[in-house]
């Protein structure tokens, strides 16, 4: 019989150990016991070693049938034994089979239900997320609902505020629309619509005709004050009211400062040909004050009076309003030393970039070189040469230039400042008049030796004032920042500037 190994019945490794030890206590039996039975033979075999050969023969085959014997059923125990051994193995070894198998199967059984559980637990937990989900979907749609209606809401709202904000801002435009409509009505009003009778005021002698019209020295009959009563010069060659009267009532009225004369109202006569403005009196003008005093002004006086006018033609300038007619007798002086700007005649505004105007502008003394030569656009400049001929003139006593025509003032100017050429006048060379005079460029300017008694800072002023080129021209604000006005002797206060009787009384000029 073959043995079969151990290992081909997966018998666990204790068991087998088990079962050799009980091997070998079987095997230390047999040796026992066949030792005793060799003993026992051999005391028999001693014992009839004297009886016959045949007892011995059969006693020894009895012996050796009954070794025989013994072996055969000790190797049947044996084999027995091992068979038993063996099924009780087997059976062990089924019964712990199928204890592992059960094992297993309920270890697999667990499992399984533990996968089981965990994919419930999944299954739930998933339906958990998907629920949450859900929740949080349905807030985010809510959120976003909420938001979206917010967002209308606000959008409304501030639609609404819009409209509201454009409906005030059209209703505040409208308020101040209307608010300036009241103010230009009411700042209007009372001066020109409607106009008051010429009949308020008495007339008590002409002052002065000008080109534009007579001014009348006259007197208002319900509270006695004087005023200047100036009648417009209707041309009847053309209809409507006439544009120089329009020019100068629209300054005098849109611009009110301390050096420029003021306006009251405008009166009307008996037919619409006698239209009338009412201004302050002034009892002088520099023109005929200075044929009548008999002392020149003193220095501080023509600094009092220089400031002034630079004063009143720097607000004009910082207007957009060009005078183009300043001289001494449109320029008026009160018993207090105010001197104020007057006849506006041929004033205008102008603008950027600039226009042609024309050219037949200012008295010829007082008009500007550039003028003069045939420029045909001109600015401030122009304003600013005459307040220059005015300044020499208040010096010394007497005009400036006094030439009959054009080409003499122009003579009379090269003579005294020098001559002109493209240094000292850009563009001189592109005007028309230059191209038809001849100049003598070997002169030398006069003007130093002429007022050789005044100060240097006086000479530069006079100089800046009578520059060829406009564009090098002084201005009204850089004069009035001039360093003469700061050296001695200092302006004289326009209260302290001296008293004359009034020569407007019984003049009349022209």
């Amino acid at each position: 019989m073959n043995k079969r190994g151990f290992d081909d019945f997966n018998i666990p490794e204790n068991k087998i150990y088990l079962d050799n030890e009980e091997i070998n206590q079987n095997q230390n039996q047999n040796q026992i016991q066949n030792q005793f039975e060799n003993q026992n033979q051999n005391q028999f075999e001693n014992q009839n070693e004297n009886q016959n050969q045949n007892q011995n023969q059969n006693q020894n085959q009895f012996g050796n049938q009954f070794e025989n014997q013994n072996q055969n059923q000790f190797e049947n125990q044996n084999q027995n034994q091992f068979e038993n051994q063996f099924e009780n193995q087997n059976q062990n070894l089924n019964q712990n089979q199928n204890q592992n198998q059960f094992e297993n199967e309920n270890q697999f059984e667990n499992q399984f239900n533990n996968q089981n559980q965990n994919q419930n637990e999944n299954q739930n937990q998933f339906e958990n997320e998907n629920q949450n989900q859900n929740q949080f979907g349905n807030q985010f749609e809510n959120q976003n609902e909420n938001q979206n209606q917010n967002q209308n809401q606000n959008q409304n709202q501030n639609e609404n505020q819009n409209q509201n904000q454009n409906q005030n801002k059209f209703e505040n435009e409208n308020e101040n629309e209307n608010e300036n409509i009241k103010k230009r009505r009411t700042k209007y009003q009372t001066k020109f619509t409607p106009c008051g009778s010429v009949e308020k005021y008495e007339k008590i002698n002409p002052i002065s005709e000008g080109t534009y019209g007579v001014v009348y020295r006259a007197r208002d009959r319900k509270t006695g004050e004087i005023v200047a009563l100036k009648r417009i010069k209707m041309d009847t060659r053309q209809e409507g009211f006439p544009l120089t009267s329009l020019r100068e009532i629209n300054v005098l009225m849109k611009h009110k400062h301390q050096n420029i004369v003021n306006v009251r109202e405008i009166v009307v006569g008996s037919s619409l040909d006698r239209v009338f403005m009412v201004m302050e009196y002034l009892d002088h003008d520099l023109h005929m004050l200075m044929k009548t005093r008999k002392n020149q002004w003193t220095e501080s006086e023509v600094k009092c009076l220089i400031l002034q006018l630079l004063e009143g033609v720097s607000h004009l300038h910082k207007n957009w309003i060009i005078h183009r007619d300043l001289k001494t007798s449109n320029l008026l002086l009160s018993n207090n030393g105010i001197l104020k700007i007057a006849d506006f005649g041929m004033a205008r505004e102008y603008g950027d970039p600039l226009k042609p105007y024309t050219p037949v502008v200012v008295t010829l003394w007082y008009r500007a070189i550039e003028v003069l030569l045939g420029s045909p656009v001109y600015s401030t400049a122009i304003d600013m040469w005459s307040v220059g001929c005015i300044f020499a003139e208040l010096i010394q006593g007497y005009p400036l230039f006094d030439a009959q025509t054009e080409v003499e003032l122009i003579k009379q100017i090269v003579d005294l400042l020098g001559p002109i050429n493209e240094n000292n006048f850009s563009g001189f060379s592109k005007l028309s008049i230059s191209k038809r005079i001849k100049f003598n460029q070997s002169q030398k300017p006069k003007l130093r030796a002429k007022f050789n008694y005044v100060s240097n800072l006086c000479f530069n002023l006079l100089s800046e004032l009578l520059t060829y080129d406009p564009e090098m021209r002084i201005s009204a604000d850089s004069a009035i920042q001039h360093p003469y006005f700061m050296e001695h002797p200092k302006p004289k206060s326009s209260w302290a500037m001296p008293f004359y009787p009034p020569t407007n009384e019984h003049e009349n000029r022209k």
